[in-house]
C-alpha cells in the first residue's frame, strides 16, 4: 500500500501525536537504527499496525497490519529519514523515529525529538539536532540532510578545529554561528597525560573542572543560539568536534528550557557512549591537523579504553559538574539561561510553542 505523503502532511502528523518515549493509553514503543536496519519494539494490549513515512520520497507504507507480535525489524530501502507510526485496535497512536540520524559520514548526529517534558508535552521530532563535526559528510548524506530543513548551524569548535576539519556545507543555505577562540586547557591536558600515575579518576577529575569553563567559553554562541531558537522557525543543528562535551552542555540547556527533567537530560548526554565510536575520533590523516592535537590523539590511542573514557566518551560526573556550577550560581539551570544568556520568560514560551507538542 502506497499513499502520497507530503512534507506538510508529515509535519502536521508529527505535531499531533505523542513521540518517543511515549505512552499513549495501552501502546508504547521505541526504535533503534543499526547498520541499515530499524528495530521496533512495542507493548500493546491489542494487535498493532506499523506504517513508515519517508521524508524524501513523501510516501507512506504499511509495514505490517494487525501484528500480534511486539517487535519488527525493517531493512531501510534507501538513505532517508524515516518516521514510524504505530496504531492499535484501541485507537492509540504513537509516532517515533530513531534518535540517530543514519549518515555515512556523520558523527554522533542525532535528533533531540521525542523527550517528554515534566508537564506532559513532547519535544518535536525533526527540529533540533546535535552532532559532532560535519567534515566527512558524503553526497548521499547531504541528500538526506536536505529533507531535515536545517537553516541554522551553531559550530562550537575552536578556530583551529574549524580550519583543520572544514565544513563544506552542500545542503540548502544556512546561517552559520561560531566564534574565534582557542582552548586554554590544551597545556593542562598535556601535563595530565605526562603524569606517570595517570588514571581514569585523574582524567575525569580534570574534565569535571573543564566543563564549567565551557559555559563561559561558549556564552556568546549559546546566546546567539537561543536568539535563533526564538526568532527562526527552521531546523537548528549544533555541534562541536565529537558532539559530546560542548554539544552535550548545549543540549542540556535547550532541553531544560523546553521543560525536560534533569535525569532525562543526563540520559541524553550519556547516549554518546552508545552512538559515538571512540576510534572515529582518532585522526586518519594528521596532515591537516594541529600537530599537538594529532600527537595527543595518537597518545590516546595507546591507552586503555576505560582509562580515556572521560576524554574519548562521556561520564555522568562531567555533565553533573556543569549543572552543579549553574545551580550554585543561579539556583537552577533555567535561571542560568535566563540571567546569563538573556532569555526572557516570553522567549521561553515562544520556544515551547515552537518545539513542543
Amino acid at each position: 500500500m502506497q499513499n502520497v505523503f507530503t512534507k506538510s502532511a508529515l509535519a502536521t502528523l508529527l505535531a499531533s501525536v505523542i513521540s518517543l518515549p511515549a505512552l499513549a493509553g495501552t501502546l508504547s514503543a521505541n526504535v533503534e537504527y543499526k547498520e541499515g536496519s530499524y528495530l521496533l519494539n512495542w507493548q500493546s494490549s491489542s494487535p498493532v499496525r506499523v506504517i513508515v513515512n519517508s521524508v524524501d520520497s513523501h510516501v507512506s507504507n504499511t509495514l505490517t497490519d494487525n501484528n500480534n507480535k511486539n517487535s519488527l525489524q525493517w531493512q531501510a530501502q534507501a538513505d532517508s529519514r524515516h518516521y514510524f507510526t504505530l496504531e492499535n485496535a484501541e485507537g492509540d497512536t504513537v509516532t517515533l523515529a530513531s534518535r540517530l540520524v543514519p549518515l555515512h559520514g556523520g558523527r554522533n548526529f542525532r535528533d533531540l525529538g521525542g523527550y517528554k517534558t515534566t508537564d506532559g508535552h513532547t519535544v518535536k521530532w525533526g527540529k533540533l539536532y546535535r552532532s559532532g563535526m560535519l567534515a566527512n559528510l558524503t553526497d548521499a548524506d547531504y541528500q538526506l540532510i536536505e529533507g531535515l530543513n536545517i537553516d541554522t548551524i551553531v559550530d562550537f569548535r575552536t578556530t583551529s578545529e574549524r580550519a583543520s576539519e572544514v565544513t563544506d556545507w552542500k545542503a540548502s543555505p544556512i546561517e552559520m554561528i561560531n566564534k574565534d577562540y582557542e582552548m586554554a586547557d590544551m597545556g593542562a591536558i598535556a601535563k595530565i597525560l605526562r603524569d606517570p600515575e595517570l588514571s581514569r579518576d585523574k582524567l575525569e577529575g580534570f574534565m569535571a573542572q573543564v566543563y564549567p569553563r565551557i559555559l563561559e567559553d561558549q556564552k556568546d554562541n549559546y546566546t546567539a543560539m537561543f536568539d535563533r531558537l526564538v526568532h527562526n522557525d527552521g531546523g537548528l543543528l549544533f555541534h562541536c568536534a565529537a558532539g559530546k562535551d560542548r554539544t552535550g552542555i548545549s543540549a542540556a540547556l535547550i532541553l531544560t528550557v523546553l521543560g525536560v527533567d534533569k535525569e532525562t537530560i543526563i540520559e541524553d548526554y550519556l547516549k554518546t557512549n552508545q552512538y559515538l565510536d571512540p576510534d572515529a575520533l582518532k585522526p586518519k590523516d594528521s596532515g591537516n591537523l594541529d600537530p599537538k592535537y594529532a600527537a595527543m590523539m595518537k597518545f590516546f590511542a595507546s591507552l586503555p579504553k576505560d582509562m580515556v573514557q572521560p576524554l574519548m566518551g562521556v561520564t555522568r560526573p562531567l555533565i553533573e559538574s556543569a549543572i552543579a556550577s549553574m545551580e550554585a550560581k543561579h539556583g537552577t539551570v533555567l535561571e542560568y539561561v535566563k540571567q546569563e544568556l538573556k532569555v526572557s520568560d516570553e522567549d521561553i514560551q515562544v520556544m515551547r510553542s515552537k518545539y513542543l507538542m
